[in-house]
Protein backbone atom coordinates (compact mmCIF):
# COMPACT_ATOMS: atom_id res chain seq x y z
CA UNK A 1 0.00 0.00 0.00
CA UNK A 2 1.30 3.77 -1.22
CA UNK A 3 1.72 5.14 2.07
CA UNK A 4 2.68 8.91 1.51
CA UNK A 5 3.07 11.66 -0.79
CA UNK A 6 6.38 11.19 -2.30
CA UNK A 7 5.24 7.33 -2.84
CA UNK A 8 2.56 8.60 -4.92
CA UNK A 9 4.51 10.85 -6.71
CA UNK A 10 7.36 8.28 -7.95
CA UNK A 11 3.95 6.24 -8.39
CA UNK A 12 3.10 8.72 -11.12
CA UNK A 13 6.40 9.62 -12.38
CA UNK A 14 7.05 5.66 -13.23
CA UNK A 15 3.49 5.43 -14.97
CA UNK A 16 5.04 8.33 -17.84
CA UNK A 17 8.01 6.01 -17.90
CA UNK A 18 10.24 8.51 -15.89
CA UNK A 19 12.20 5.49 -14.14
CA UNK A 20 15.30 6.45 -15.18
CA UNK A 21 14.86 9.97 -14.79
CA UNK A 22 14.07 9.06 -11.32
CA UNK A 23 16.80 6.94 -10.61
CA UNK A 24 19.25 9.53 -11.43
CA UNK A 25 17.69 12.19 -8.91
CA UNK A 26 18.09 9.84 -6.10
CA UNK A 27 14.39 8.89 -5.93
CA UNK A 28 13.87 12.90 -5.19
CA UNK A 29 11.07 13.52 -7.35
CA UNK A 30 10.15 17.46 -7.96
CA UNK A 31 7.53 17.80 -10.23
CA UNK A 32 6.06 21.36 -10.25
CA UNK A 33 2.41 21.28 -11.48
CA UNK A 34 2.11 24.00 -14.35
CA UNK A 35 0.61 27.20 -13.76
CA UNK A 36 -2.08 26.89 -16.51
CA UNK A 37 -3.78 30.83 -15.23
CA UNK A 38 0.03 31.84 -15.93
CA UNK A 39 1.42 30.25 -18.55
CA UNK A 40 -0.82 28.51 -20.19
CA UNK A 41 -0.48 24.40 -20.66
CA UNK A 42 3.08 23.55 -21.13
CA UNK A 43 2.46 20.43 -22.50
CA UNK A 44 -1.39 19.29 -23.17
CA UNK A 45 -2.83 21.60 -26.69
CA UNK A 46 -6.27 23.73 -25.23
CA UNK A 47 -8.48 21.49 -26.52
CA UNK A 48 -6.48 18.14 -24.50
CA UNK A 49 -6.65 20.12 -21.50
CA UNK A 50 -10.04 20.67 -21.65
CA UNK A 51 -10.52 16.46 -22.12
CA UNK A 52 -8.45 16.08 -18.78
CA UNK A 53 -9.76 18.63 -16.96
CA UNK A 54 -13.07 17.13 -17.52
CA UNK A 55 -12.16 13.97 -17.12
CA UNK A 56 -10.91 14.71 -13.21
CA UNK A 57 -13.67 16.58 -12.46
CA UNK A 58 -15.88 13.73 -13.40
CA UNK A 59 -13.74 10.46 -11.96
CA UNK A 60 -13.02 12.93 -8.66
CA UNK A 61 -15.79 15.63 -7.94
CA UNK A 62 -15.71 17.84 -5.50
CA UNK A 63 -18.11 16.31 -2.61
CA UNK A 64 -17.45 17.37 1.12
CA UNK A 65 -14.00 16.85 0.45
CA UNK A 66 -12.37 18.66 -2.92
CA UNK A 67 -12.32 17.41 -6.35
CA UNK A 68 -9.60 16.90 -8.48
CA UNK A 69 -9.55 20.33 -9.68
CA UNK A 70 -9.64 22.11 -6.41
CA UNK A 71 -6.27 19.58 -6.30
CA UNK A 72 -4.80 21.04 -9.26
CA UNK A 73 -4.48 17.46 -10.72
CA UNK A 74 -4.78 19.22 -14.58
CA UNK A 75 -1.68 21.23 -13.96
CA UNK A 76 0.00 18.51 -12.21
CA UNK A 77 -0.73 16.00 -15.10
CA UNK A 78 0.27 19.01 -17.68
CA UNK A 79 3.78 19.18 -15.26
CA UNK A 80 4.23 15.40 -15.23
CA UNK A 81 3.98 15.03 -19.32
CA UNK A 82 6.00 18.49 -19.81
CA UNK A 83 8.68 17.59 -16.97
CA UNK A 84 9.19 13.89 -17.10
CA UNK A 85 7.19 12.04 -20.08
CA UNK A 86 10.17 11.40 -22.47
CA UNK A 87 8.67 12.25 -26.24
CA UNK A 88 7.59 8.64 -26.79
CA UNK A 89 5.36 8.54 -24.00
CA UNK A 90 4.07 11.57 -25.02
CA UNK A 91 3.22 11.04 -28.20
CA UNK A 92 1.37 8.16 -27.05
CA UNK A 93 -0.49 9.71 -24.46
CA UNK A 94 -1.25 12.45 -27.15
CA UNK A 95 -2.44 9.89 -29.11
CA UNK A 96 -4.73 8.02 -26.35
CA UNK A 97 -6.21 11.80 -25.07
CA UNK A 98 -7.73 11.23 -29.02
CA UNK A 99 -9.14 7.93 -28.96
CA UNK A 100 -10.54 8.15 -25.52
CA UNK A 101 -12.09 11.50 -26.38
CA UNK A 102 -13.45 9.65 -29.84
CA UNK A 103 -14.87 6.91 -27.97
CA UNK A 104 -16.67 9.14 -24.88
CA UNK A 105 -18.14 11.90 -27.80
CA UNK A 106 -19.71 8.94 -29.17
CA UNK A 107 -21.05 8.30 -25.62
CA UNK A 108 -21.92 11.76 -24.92
CA UNK A 109 -24.14 12.61 -27.76
CA UNK A 110 -21.92 14.04 -30.12
CA UNK A 111 -19.48 16.52 -28.09
CA UNK A 112 -18.27 15.16 -24.19
CA UNK A 113 -16.44 18.36 -23.25
CA UNK A 114 -19.77 20.77 -24.05
CA UNK A 115 -22.04 18.08 -23.55
CA UNK A 116 -24.58 18.69 -19.62
CA UNK A 117 -23.17 16.75 -16.99
CA UNK A 118 -25.65 14.34 -16.67
CA UNK A 119 -25.01 13.18 -20.33
CA UNK A 120 -21.30 13.16 -19.76
CA UNK A 121 -21.48 11.52 -16.28
CA UNK A 122 -23.48 8.87 -18.16
CA UNK A 123 -21.47 8.55 -21.43
CA UNK A 124 -18.32 8.21 -19.16
CA UNK A 125 -20.37 5.97 -16.65
CA UNK A 126 -20.95 3.82 -19.73
CA UNK A 127 -17.21 3.87 -21.63
CA UNK A 128 -15.55 3.49 -18.05
CA UNK A 129 -17.38 0.18 -17.45
CA UNK A 130 -16.72 -1.02 -21.17
CA UNK A 131 -13.29 0.22 -20.53
CA UNK A 132 -12.54 -1.92 -17.32
CA UNK A 133 -14.64 -4.95 -18.79
CA UNK A 134 -12.59 -8.23 -20.04
CA UNK A 135 -13.73 -8.11 -23.46
CA UNK A 136 -13.21 -4.26 -24.22
CA UNK A 137 -10.36 -3.21 -22.27
CA UNK A 138 -9.23 0.21 -22.91
CA UNK A 139 -6.01 0.07 -21.17
CA UNK A 140 -5.01 3.88 -21.99
CA UNK A 141 -8.29 5.01 -20.50
CA UNK A 142 -7.16 2.44 -17.75
CA UNK A 143 -3.28 4.21 -17.07
CA UNK A 144 -5.00 7.66 -17.53
CA UNK A 145 -7.90 7.37 -14.70
CA UNK A 146 -4.65 5.59 -12.38
CA UNK A 147 -2.61 8.65 -13.50
CA UNK A 148 -5.69 11.56 -12.41
CA UNK A 149 -6.12 9.21 -9.46
CA UNK A 150 -2.30 9.28 -8.73
CA UNK A 151 -2.31 13.18 -8.79
CA UNK A 152 -4.80 13.43 -7.13
CA UNK A 153 -3.49 11.03 -3.87
CA UNK A 154 -0.03 13.34 -4.69
CA UNK A 155 -1.65 16.40 -4.08
CA UNK A 156 -1.96 17.91 -0.46
CA UNK A 157 -5.82 18.07 -0.77
CA UNK A 158 -5.62 14.40 -1.73
CA UNK A 159 -3.41 13.28 0.60
CA UNK A 160 -5.44 14.52 3.34
CA UNK A 161 -8.99 12.94 1.56
CA UNK A 162 -6.40 9.78 1.48
CA UNK A 163 -4.99 10.30 4.92
CA UNK A 164 -5.16 6.81 6.56
CA UNK A 165 -4.63 6.58 10.58
CA UNK A 166 -2.24 3.63 11.68
CA UNK A 167 -3.88 1.29 13.86
CA UNK A 168 -4.63 2.29 17.23
CA UNK A 169 -2.94 0.27 20.15
CA UNK A 170 0.27 -1.12 20.86
CA UNK A 171 2.35 -2.77 18.47
CA UNK A 172 4.37 -6.02 19.33
CA UNK A 173 7.12 -7.56 16.88
CA UNK A 174 8.00 -10.24 18.38
CA UNK A 175 4.67 -11.75 20.01
CA UNK A 176 4.95 -16.08 20.35
CA UNK A 177 2.30 -17.77 18.68
CA UNK A 178 1.30 -19.43 21.07
CA UNK A 179 -0.06 -16.20 22.62
CA UNK A 180 -2.26 -15.27 19.73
Amino acid sequence: MIADRRQFIIGAISLVGGNALLASCKGEPNIKPTDIAKTGPLFYSVAELELVTRLSDLILPRTETPGAIDAGVPAMLDGLMDQWANSKTQSNHRKDLTDIKAELDANSRGNFIAAENSVAEAGLREFDKAAFSDDHAHFAYQSLKQLIEVAYAASEAGSETYRRDPVPGYWDPAVPINTL
